[in-house]
């Protein structure tokens, strides 16, 4: 069946027999919320329903939503066989969200000869492509039994007159399926039906009689989780017993005793795991009070102590974490599920509030509205090392994982602490010596101001009093605020320090107007922009003129800390990378500190006062259009006060829109083609650059391993047209009988090399691009372990590799399990190089994982990719000398990347383009993975870089063990050079000049003039 899903529905339908149809559909933009939908067959309405039945398979195979289930009767079809066209549709919006027609009626040939309760065999062939034989999967009521290839000789169906021989099938299923369903047999590749039937359960010959057991065990605990214990059948050591629990008589959950139970093995019962948990496939209500039997599968032997209840009359929760200042968790009270709880520390309570919020992980369990967030309303400074309980409110009764304690990193720690550790002589003496070295040089600090809170704004403006530097003015633009305190107070201030300019709009004209009074009023050489209620750091302005000393760049932006309500309570240090330009676009990564050039800010016009929101955003886009350099100090500077009351949190609702229109329009000044779009997190951003065309040569090295091989290259096939590729294989002494067939099927289409000796990576793609002698415009290095995914992927690197700035393209890589394998990698990460991400989840309950700081969504510079899939011109690989050889394993595809950037051009890493890696699979085991020499050669040639660290990683963030979390170190106080970058991605246009005035009108008209000349004379 030919299945066609809009963007934000999805779904299938599993079957249709004794007159109902079966199958699941979801919102994928509101997953939580069941479609009522309706069943047109034929073009007649045969039924309709809610889907919000449990579907567990569903929530395994990745879906979001386990209640989408669906059956509805239908008034006169019977069977699947009369359905010439199947349409699925909202009964609300009345839109279409699943058509199609039976494949059978033009694509596929085929027939099920016999299908009973343990096998399937029959044959089926793709018409359109015979030449293929299919993979296919059986299904029955939404789960897969069993699947195999369509490759069995069939000449009774050649003498038929169908076009191939290769095509029948007998597939063992891994278990019986169910007498009362039919069985599907799927296209593995497409998803598509083939053929559909009943299992005859009238004559079983294949069904074994059943094996002799000698079961022993225990069930040692049953929760609201599932039932735990221990199982292993001794007539049968080798094996690990399957079981299943019986509730009422039906099962409700199935397992394997093949988990580790030390315990087991210390007393001497048995040497082999046995252990087993079992979860729950049905609501927690449908269990509750019951007795629940486990028994091993095959021949029903209970284990023992089998018969417990769940009782769920006890409340029950976990802590999970203390981030910032919020306690996260989960609690549950069966008998009161609205019963408040609170935190305490050392009697004193410090945040309450209910359990209510989702929790896709305890759906299954029948309490999806038991999670909590409480807000911290004490100093969490105060509260370090110190325990705190969460408890049900009024009780004793404490969370699992308390009590818990909010650890501070030493980093930080001492980072915030610095005010208090200088005596205040030496900080005097500071001032002195950087207002003699910088006389001649002002950073002008522009707050446009709004009936900001009392505290909130002394506050501010301390934190300018208490720069370490003197050499800063600070000009308060009050937009008519309507509370006559905020301009009070900023008298007060003025006449304290005459640094301070206070100025009022005649009329509230926004934040956008405000800030450019201050920037014609501004006098200093650069211009620092700063919100009314946030926080400098005392060294702000010290290190922003240190900057401005050690590069000539244009904008410059720091790292920032974001805090609560209470500017001391921090939730997260924000470690930024040097500066990228695909990374602003993707997701525009750093908001504060931003010091800018002022006659670079007069000259394109200031903030856009059309914008009432995402102006500072446009800015930056602005003026990356006349930068030449941005630097990056890796260091938090900032803190940004996060609270509903803000105007950018006020808007937020519409800052996507307002930020994809500016991006539109910068967009449109580097590229006129290139299409932008939402991306799937809030404030992020897909730019889709054209493709240049051009046939890519994909090259797989490969040694045995053919099922791996035949995944990966049948994916090729699935997801991208044949003009767009050729493969070369490079076949390294592959022996076993089932590569070397299909290395001869595929030398009949495409280009197989034999390469001989001692392995070596960098030799085997080198000679790939020797064989190839120039005539491909770009290569893909694919390991043979990749399977590809979606179409499309192919044309997106190759838009990004076709740019001219650009080195290298490489794609997220995920586990079989969906964790993250590769999404860029870190130079000098764990002593080496090391993949950045590795093992996060790639998804959660909304769908993607954007990461830390949207990396893992976005399209950004990394030092390197891996080669497991990474495209590039040939022209620049050939220009470098492709891979070196002396490095034969390890670290020569991250080798070939920093040349390549050393040569002046960027990585890139796609974090729109997604593909699974079955990594290293061909040579795990083999010892191919040590390689000690090529690590000793890696680091001393560059040994430099390892010295000042990877530029697109943190300073800020830990280089051992797990990345991008805070570095936790006495050493380390959180201090680091300036990083400077070029912009390599160069408008079409220039914007135009805001017109001058105020006290540097004139001055700033000749800066124009200077600079405008010497950019002529550069040209």
């Amino acid at each position: 069946m030919n299945i066609k899903i809009e963007s934000i529905i999805r779904g299938y339908i599993d079957a249709i027999h004794d007159g109902i149809a079966t199958g699941w559909v979801y919102n994928v933009s509101a997953p939580g919320v069941p479609l009522n939908v309706e069943l047109i067959i034929n073009g007649e309405t045969q039924g309709a329903a809610v889907a919000n039945g449990l579907r567990k398979d569903v929530t395994e195979a990745g879906v979001p939503n386990s209640r989408c289930g669906f059956a509805i009767p239908l008034r006169t079809i019977r069977s699947l066989s009369e359905c010439k066209t199947i349409e699925i549709r909202t009964t609300v919006t009345r839109a279409f969200v699943i058509d199609g027609k039976q494949s059978d009626l033009g694509k596929y040939a085929g027939h099920i000869d016999s299908a009973s309760a343990r096998e399937v065999a029959g044959w089926a062939c793709d018409l359109i492509n015979p030449g293929q034989p299919l993979h296919i999967t059986v299904y029955q009521g939404g789960k897969r039994y069993g699947g195999g290839v369509a490759d069995v000789t069939r000449a009774d169906v050649l003498e038929a007159g169908y076009p191939s021989a290769q095509c029948g099938f007998h597939i063992r299923l891994d278990e019986p399926v169910e007498p009362n369903l039919g069985v599907l047999v799927i296209d593995a590749d497409s998803g598509e039906l083939i053929l559909s039937a009943q299992p005859d359960l009238s004559a079983q010959p294949d069904v074994e009689p059943p094996k002799s057991v000698d079961i022993h065990g225990h069930v040692d605990s049953v929760s609201i989780w599932g039932v735990s214990g221990w199982c292993f059948d001794k007539a049968s050591p080798e094996d690990f017993p399957a079981l299943e629990v019986i509730c009422n008589g039906n099962v409700i959950g199935k397992g394997t005793a093949d988990q580790p139970r030390p315990d087991v093995v210390a007393a001497g019962i048995w040497t082999k795991p046995c252990g087993f948990t079992i979860g729950f496939t049905v609501p927690l209500s449908e269990v509750t009070g019951n007795p629940l039997i486990v028994r091993e599968s095959a021949s029903g032997c209970e284990v023992s102590g089998t018969g417990v209840s769940v009782l769920t009359d006890k409340p029950v929760g976990l802590v999970d974490s203390i981030e910032g200042d919020f306690i996260s968790g989960w609690a549950i009270d069966p008998l009161n599920p609205s019963a408040p709880i609170e935190a305490r520390c050392e009697g004193q309570v410090i945040a309450s509030g209910k359990a209510d919020l989702h929790r896709d992980d305890l759906v299954p369990y029948g309490f999806p509205e038991a999670g909590f967030r409480l807000s911290i309303i004490a100093d969490v400074k105060q509260l370090l090392d110190r325990d705190i309980f969460v408890t049900f409110t009024g009780t004793d009764v404490a969370l699992n994982g308390t009590p818990v304690r909010i650890r501070q990193s030493r980093s930080l720690t001492k980072f915030l602490s610095r005010q208090d550790r200088y005596a205040p002589d030496l900080i005097g003496r500071f001032r002195r010596k950087a207002e003699f070295l910088r006389k001649s040089e002002l950073i002008s600090i522009i707050i446009p101001v709004y009936n900001t809170p009392q505290q909130w704004l002394r506050e501010a403006l301390d934190s300018v009093l208490s720069q370490w530097s003197p050499c800063w003015e600070l000009i308060c633009v009050d937009d008519c605020s309507t509370d006559p305190v905020v301009q009070e107070i900023l008298t007060e201030y003025k006449e304290k320090d005459k640094r301070i300019i206070v100025l009022s709009t005649p009329e509230n004209s926004g934040i956008a107007a405000a800030t450019n009074w201050g920037i014609r009023t501004a006098t200093g050489q650069h211009v620092a922009f700063m919100d009314h209620d946030d926080w400098l750091e005392p060294d702000a302005v010290h290190s922003l003129l240190m900057a401005t000393k050690q590069s000539d760049a244009t904008l410059i932006y720091s790292d920032e800390i974001l805090t609560s309500v209470n500017i001391n309570n921090i939730i997260q240090v924000r470690g930024r990378p040097a500066f990228s330009h695909d990374y602003y676009l993707s997701h525009p990564y750093f908001v504060h500190l931003i010091c800018v050039k002022t006659d670079l800010a007069l000259a394109v016009g200031g903030w856009d006062e059309s914008m009432k929101i995402s102006a500072d955003v446009d800015f930056v886009y602005r003026i990356l259009e006349r930068s030449d350099f941005v630097a990056h100090i890796p260091r938090p500077l900032y803190r940004w006060r996060t609270h509903t009351s803000s105007a950018g949190h006020a808007l937020s609702a519409r800052a996507p829109e307002a930020t994809l229109k500016a991006l539109k329009r910068h967009v449109k000044k580097l590229s006129a083609s290139a299409v932008v779009a939402l991306g799937s997190q809030f404030n992020e951003y897909v730019v889709t650059w054209p493709d240049p065309g051009g046939k890519v040569l994909i090259v797989i090295p490969t040694k045995n391993k053919a099922s791996l091989l035949r995944v990966c290259i049948s994916s090729i096939e699935r997801t991208c047209d044949t003009d767009q590729y050729q493969i070369m294989i490079i076949d390294h002494e592959s022996d076993d009988p089932e590569t070397l067939q299909l290395l001869a099927e595929m030398a009949e289409r495409y280009k197989v090399v034999h390469y001989q000796g001692q392995f070596n990576y960098a030799k085997m793609n080198n000679l790939a691009l020797d064989y190839a002698g120039g005539e491909f415009p770009f290569v893909l290095f694919l390991n043979n372990d990749i399977e590809a995914l979606d179409k499309g992927w192919i044309e997106r690197m190759r838009s990004l590799a076709g740019r001219s700035d650009v080195g290298a393209v490489g794609p997220m890589l995920l586990y079989a399990d969906d964790r993250i394998q590769h999404a860029g990698v870190l130079v000098g990460f764990n002593g080496s190089a090391d993949h950045a991400h590795k093992f996060v989840d790639a998804f959660g309950p909304a769908g993607r994982n954007p990461g830390y700081n949207c990396s893992l969504t976005a399209v950004r510079d990394y030092s390197a990719v891996t080669a497991a899939c990474m495209m590039m011109r040939t022209a620049i690989f050939a220009s470098v000398g492709g891979f070196d050889e002396s490095l034969t394993i390890g670290f020569n595809d991250t080798d070939l990347c920093l040349r390549v950037r050393a040569a002046g051009f960027a990585i890139l890493y796609d974090g729109h383009t997604v593909l699974r890696h079955y990594e290293s699979a061909t040579r795990r085991g083999t010892g191919q993975l040590s390689h000690p020499e090529d690590t000793a050669l890696f680091r001393e040639r560059w040994k430099e870089l390892f010295a000042r660290g990877d530029e697109f990683y943190s300073p800020l963030l830990s280089p051992t063990g797990v990345d991008h979390i805070l570095i936790d170190s006495d050493d380390c106080d959180l201090t680091s050079v300036t990083r400077v970058r070029p912009v390599t991605l160069r408008p079409l246009e220039q914007a135009p000049a805001l017109a001058t005035g105020g006290r540097a009108g004139k001055a700033r008209a000749r800066g124009n003039g200077a600079r405008k000349r010497k950019a002529r004379e550069r040209k």
